[in-house]
């Protein structure tokens, strides 16, 4: 038997010439018939719809064999958004009648511009769906989230949570951020986050504060940055009754080649090293270039160089939407920003020369839509690439007039 899965597994699970020809199967399918096209279009869709399909299972080791735990299973749009997602759980209590049982199902709603502005949230109570919980968000004209509202389903009605609300200046910085929760009658503040950023939209400072009566300060942190836009020092305090108390801070070096961050928390007698958040960023000409983060007392990055010819296009990146392509002298750019971070657009041509370039500023989670001026560009393909914290998605563009 174990012959026959080394046999089954070398001619069909890890045979890579049969991988490679099935990967060029709709490039060889081109024809210029129009009723062999029309089969292999319909083939190309049929695939790409059931790839759209993704389960995601979960097995626990017990007794010397794998045993099923929870499967996951997700349905996306075809721009990558998640429709819904579907979690059961095994269920062992009948012998010889295992079967996999619902347990929560969530399902997606998107704007005309692909922000997410429903999520519905349903348990699995007595062979029937229950209503749990939903998030419904608003957003502005640039994509950037202005409210995420939380409601309960009390078994006939939906019945106010928790309401989270963001401010952002004329650059797009988030200056504010606070959560609130119902009170039966009104909202009632629970958490502000208040922020500051300098002109080329680093962050300066953030401050924490709750809500006792009045806001009381808990944490505050403070950030220098160096003539080129890199992070030189961070520094965290701690509100200690009527002033403020050093916690730690995180100092960074930059060498030709190498990127360093050292730790320190405060002792009794000053600044001692050891453990901390090291966010690893190096600026280039308006790009970051995010290498790791990192808690600990010491971290350092060798790299040898930041770009190496034209970016390579990624298939899978964040990018949803580039309108119109070809473009002429604008572009809009639709992408899934997953974390809070410095966000910059850049073209290349194919040579890996850098044409144009756009920073944003800290961008929020979410789905965000960028402009770029593209009217100094050459008719010609570029390579668009996007870098977000630690995230880069990188796509084809045409600029033709």
């Amino acid at each position: 038997m174990e012959y026959i899965l080394i046999i089954i597994s070398a001619v069909l699970v890890n045979n890579v010439v049969l991988a490679q020809f099935l990967g060029i199967c709709p490039f060889l399918g081109v024809s210029n018939k129009i009723s062999t096209s029309i089969g292999m279009g319909l083939a190309v869709i049929f695939v790409m719809a059931l790839a759209n399909l993704v389960t995601y299972l979960v097995q626990n080791w017990v007794s010397g064999k794998w045993n099923n735990a929870e499967l996951d299973t997700y349905i996306y749009s075809i721009s990558g958004n998640v429709l819904s997602c579907l979690v059961q759980s095994w269920n062992y209590e009948k012998v010889n009648n295992e079967y996999w049982e619902n347990k929560s199902y969530c399902t997606n709603h998107y704007d005309e511009r692909g922000n997410l502005d429903l999520s519905l949230s349903q348990n699995w109570v007595e062979y029937s769906w229950v209503n749990s919980f939903q998030n419904l968000n608003t957003f502005n004209i640039e994509g950037f989230i202005l409210t995420s509202l939380t409601q309960t389903w009390n078994g006939s009605d939906w019945t106010n949570s928790g309401l989270k609300t963001w401010t952002y200046d004329e650059n797009d910085n988030n200056l504010t951020y606070i959560e609130q929760f119902w009170g039966n009658t009104e909202w009632i503040n629970a958490m502000l986050t208040t922020r500051t950023f300098n002109e080329k939209g680093k962050i300066l400072s953030e401050l924490s504060q709750l809500w006792m009566d009045t806001w009381d300060n808990i944490s505050n942190s403070i950030f220098t940055y160096d003539e080129n836009g890199n992070c030189t020092s961070g520094y965290w305090y701690s509100w200690n009754y009527n002033s403020w108390a050093n916690s730690f801070r995180v100092d960074y070096e930059y060498e030709d080649g190498l990127v360093r961050g050292i730790g320190y928390y405060w002792g009794e007698t000053g600044w001692v090293p050891g453990d901390a958040m090291l966010d690893l960023q190096l600026c280039t000409d308006g790009d970051v270039q995010f290498f790791c983060e990192w808690w600990g007392s010491k971290a350092e990055v060798y790299y040898s160089t930041l770009y190496t010819g034209a970016p390579e296009q990624n298939q899978n990146s964040g990018v949803l939407s580039i309108y119109p392509n070809p473009a002429a002298d604008l572009l809009h750019i639709n992408c899934q920003v997953s974390e809070t971070a410095l966000t910059s657009v850049c073209i290349y041509d194919l040579s890996g020369k850098k044409m144009e370039s756009n920073s944003y500023g800290n961008i929020i989670p979410g789905s965000q839509t960028f402009e770029l001026n593209t009217s100094n560009l050459a008719p010609g393909i570029y390579i668009l690439q996007i870098n977000s914290g630690r995230s880069t998605s990188t796509c084809k563009v045409t600029i033709a007039r």
